[in-house]
């Protein structure tokens, strides 16, 4: 979860107006890396959540990781 966040605020820095990547680089694409990279995070913040709640299972919502991964694509490369 933290190396998550810590590449994500990693991936702000650089693509905050452009700093460290090229002018050319399309928003779409900046925006799609930063969701990729919180995917991670939201789904330990889940399974953390699930936890205290007191839930058996919760160790499979970190199963979840790759279809929650794929939805995030599937979204991003939909919208303008």
């Amino acid at each position: 979860m933290i190396l998550g966040l810590i590449f994500s605020f990693q991936w702000l820095y650089a693509s905050r107006k452009h700093r460290l990547i090229s002018p050319d680089y399309p928003e779409s694409r900046i925006r799609q890396g930063l969701n990729q990279g919180l995917i991670i995070p939201v789904v330990s913040l889940a399974g953390i959540i699930i936890t205290i709640l007191g839930f058996e299972s919760s160790t499979m919502i970190s199963m979840a990781s790759p279809l929650v991964s794929h939805v995030v694509d599937r979204y991003t490369q939909k919208s303008p």
